[in-house]
């Protein structure tokens, strides 16, 4: 090979050499300027520090000094914490009371309405069938009743078991003669053998007129209007009721449902559900389910048969005709345009200074009393010398009638 040749190679080789390491010796600068600056090199650390103490000292002096609180000042700002912190604590300490008494009251109410292990609930109002059966035995084999009374006002005694329960039967087919007089057929079926109404058929499932709705067959009162609210079940529903206006007893599930025939039996049997009965006559009501609104989570489905309703005075305002409302306008109309003619001729009595009547005879009394008192002054001016020096009594005469009759006597 010729000399140029093998100069030219060399010069190819050098060319490709640096072309390699010149991106790597780029890429090596950038990475010492961003990840090692110069003052980490610790050449000018020395200077940036001797520059920068100063300045820190100058900032240092510029920042202004918070003034010193007094004794007073600190103490007036603690009692107002104090104060704050109780006023918080009283607050906490009331709401957790008031949650209590809520949860008391709930867990009252779902005791009394599904406490199905002791099948008693407790009352405090007492049925007709427990007061017609209180009565205690005697050691002479004699029943005193402690609830009803003789014509005498005693305590009614029977003289045996047997007697007794006579009477308590022939009581009850009294009450139930009485109830099959007083209702329908229907209202006697729903109450007495706890019948159920079929769904939006009822008079009261849709009312939401203000008043008290009582038992059909007692009157006692069960419900208030606002306890009241909108259901889809197609019955009168309530949320709440009156306190010890009602009692709840176990359906017995077990039984057929033949009087209960339009009740979903599969739900029925599916959930326990509790009757609601009236606590004086025990008539039935109507059920109780678990889905009711807060603050009680209950729903009492009731029978309008079994209900009846009375309306609050504002809602008994009477409703007149259009003829009977114009008679009534009409009349105010003449009472007011009397009124105003009455005091229109007082007033141009008043101008043309009229005087009616009565003030004629007013002004006639008040000058006949008068010359009676001037009479007996000046009788009495005559008699100031007399020997006995007693004034005789003049008659005051009111009238000339009755002046020209004392005369003729």
């Amino acid at each position: 090979m010729c000399m140029e040749c093998t100069g030219d190679i060399i010069l190819l080789i050098i060319k490709m050499i640096s072309k390699l390491h010149r991106p790597l010796l780029l890429i090596q600068q950038q990475q010492m300027l961003t990840a090692y600056p110069m003052r980490q090199f610790g050449l000018f650390d020395k200077i940036f520090s001797k520059k920068q103490q100063p300045q820190a000292a100058q900032k240092q002096e510029d920042k202004p000094q918070a003034p010193q609180k007094t004794q007073e000042q600190i103490a007036r700002e603690q009692e107002q914490e104090r104060l704050i912190r109780a006023e918080q604590a009283r607050i906490k300490a009331e709401e957790e009371a008031e949650a209590i008494r809520l949860q008391a009251l709930v867990d009252q109410r779902d005791k009394q309405i599904s406490n199905l292990q002791e099948k008693v609930v407790p009352k405090q109002v007492r049925s007709l069938q427990e007061r017609l059966n209180d009565a205690t035995a005697q050691p002479d084999g004699t029943l005193v009743h402690n609830v009803f009374t003789s014509k005498d006002g005693q305590p009614r005694t029977f003289k045996s078991s047997d007697t007794f329960r006579k009477w308590v039967s022939r009581h009850s087919l009294e009450w139930r003669q009485h109830l099959k007089e007083k209702l329908s057929p229907h209202a006697y079926y729903v109450t007495q053998a706890a019948g159920t109404e079929r769904p939006f058929t009822g008079q009261y499932w849709w009312s939401k007129d203000a008043g008290v709705y009582s038992c059909a067959c007692c009157s006692q009162r069960l419900f208030m209007s606002e306890h009241k609210y909108e259901g889809a079940s197609g019955y009168a529903t309530f949320w709440n009721y009156i306190v010890d206006s009602v009692t709840f007893k176990e359906d017995h599930l077990s039984l057929p449902k033949v009087t209960n025939a339009h009740v979903d039996t599969l739900l029925k049997n599916k959930e326990p559900i509790k009757r609601c009965v009236c606590s004086n006559c025990e008539a039935h009501v109507g059920h109780v389910f678990a889905d009711g609104p807060a603050p009680f989570g209950k729903r009492f489905q009731v029978n309008s048969a079994s209900l009846q309703f009375e309306g609050k005075p504002w809602n008994q305002a009477p409703r007149y005709t259009s003829e009977q409302r114009g008679e009534i306008y009409r009349a105010k109309l003449e009472k007011t345009l009397a009124l105003r003619d009455i005091q229109a001729i007082r007033e141009m009595e008043k101008q043309l200074g009229i005087t009616s009547f009565k003030d004629v005879q007013k002004a006639q009394k008040k000058e006949e009393t008068a010359s009676a008192e001037e009479q007996k002054q000046s009788a009495a001016f005559k008699l100031k010398g007399s020997p006995s020096g007693k004034i005789p009594n003049i008659p005051i005469f009111n009238n000339a009638s009755q002046k020209a009759t004392t005369m003729q006597q």
